[in-house]
């Protein structure tokens, strides 16, 4: 594969990724919500290493009613690649949503 291809593979990946992220939970549905205090983990925590150019997540725990059952109805062969995808989007969607606020406070 060449260089020049890989952004658009990587554009196709998060528009399919997204897609099944609006079709996974029905708009509207009640999803129950933790009520929990989350702590957060020590500064020397190994659980999340960012390098520089991949990130390695060990004992991973996430009890996010609406992340669980998105997960549940994939594949469990997919599961994996699924979670990738859906913290693409989710970096995406957070990226562009700074982006928007920054735009819109130097307007303001």
């Amino acid at each position: 594969m060449s260089d020049s291809a890989i952004p658009t593979l990587a554009r196709l990946q998060l528009i399919s990724a997204a897609s099944r992220l609006r079709n996974t939970i029905v708009e509207g549905t009640k999803v129950k919500t933790q009520n929990h205090v989350v702590q957060p983990m020590a500064a020397n925590s190994t659980n999340v290493q960012v390098l520089s150019t991949t990130m390695h997540s060990h004992d991973l725990s996430i009890e996010q009613p609406a992340v669980v059952a998105y997960l549940q109805a994939i594949e469990p062969g997919k599961q994996e690649i699924a979670l990738v995808h859906a913290i693409q989007v989710g970096i995406t969607e957070l990226v562009a949503r700074r982006a928007r606020a920054r735009a819109a406070l130097r307007q303001g």
